[in-house]
This record gives C-alpha cells, structure tokens and sequence, in this order.
C-alpha cells in the first residue's frame, strides 16, 4: 500500500477504466444542427373536457358539442357516457347515467358537486371522472342522497 492508501498500480488501472468509459461512451453520435420541424398548431381548441375511462383510469377526453361548457354541462355528457366513437378507441365511464348533477359549489376548501341520486354506490373511479372533469387540482366532494364522499383531487 502506498500512504495514499492505494495498492501499487492501482491508479493507473483507475485511469485505464476510465479513459475506456470515455471513450465509449461517445457511442459515435456526433452533434448536429437544429433540425426543423413543421410550425405548431395554431388556434384555440374547442370542445367539451370530459374525463372517461381507460385501463381503469380517468383519461382527458375533448369531445365536440354544442352542449353548456359549465361544470353542470359537462357532467351531464360524462351521466350520458361515451360516444360509440368514444368507446372504439376503448373508452369508457363508470359515472352511470342517473348520476345527473344539481350543483357545482365553489368554496375556500375546494369544490362541491352535489348530484340528484346516492352518489354511495358510485366506484372510486367514477369520483375521480367526476372531479377531474369538473376541476384538475382541486378538492372536489360529491355529495348526493344524503351521503357525502370524501374530498378527491384528479389523479391525472
């Protein structure tokens, strides 16, 4: 051992390893220029944001309607289900149909959305279409035959 602490010739196995790591860790891609591409769309995107169901989670689904953009006017199309375009693309809902929302209540802690029918009987799933389609990033409780979930905030 030397008093660095190292064994004779050891070093110059260090640097043996690393200039082989260095040297293919270039792998032969050399840098290039800027490679243009084609101008990004421009435009506002219309549509209704729904969140349906893919693989067992809520998915942001634009869907074309002349229906009310309002929460209210959302969750009414997500009630209503997918489109049969919607489900040829393998999309789906838990929110059953009956599941027609009243109100949707902003407050400091979040937002309420309180539904016509006993909102106990709907999956985790469908709470999670619901708060995602009304507000991502937000509390939302469902609330509605006199049960109230706890709050849930888009997953997405």
């Amino acid at each position: 051992m030397t008093e660095a602490g190292f064994a004779p010739g050891s070093a110059l196995q260090i640097l043996r390893c690393l200039r082989a790591a260095g040297a293919v860790a270039g792998c032969g891609v050399r840098p290039s220029g800027v490679i243009p591409g084609v101008p990004a769309p421009v435009g506002a995107v219309t549509g209704t944001v729904l969140y349906l169901v893919r693989d067992g989670h809520p998915v942001l689904t634009l869907r074309q309607s002349t229906v009310d953009q309002s929460p209210i006017g959302a969750l009414t199309l997500l009630a209503a289900g997918p489109t049969p375009d919607e489900r040829s693309r393998g999309l789906t809902s838990e929110v059953p149909a009956d599941a027609l929302p009243l109100a949707v209540a902003d407050s400091a802690s979040g937002v309420t959305v309180t539904f016509s029918s006993d909102v106990s009987v709907l999956s985790t799933v469908a709470i999670e279409q619901i708060a995602c389609t009304v507000v991502s990033g937000t509390p939302v409780t469902v609330a509605g035959g006199n049960e109230r979930r706890d709050p849930v905030t888009c997953p997405s």
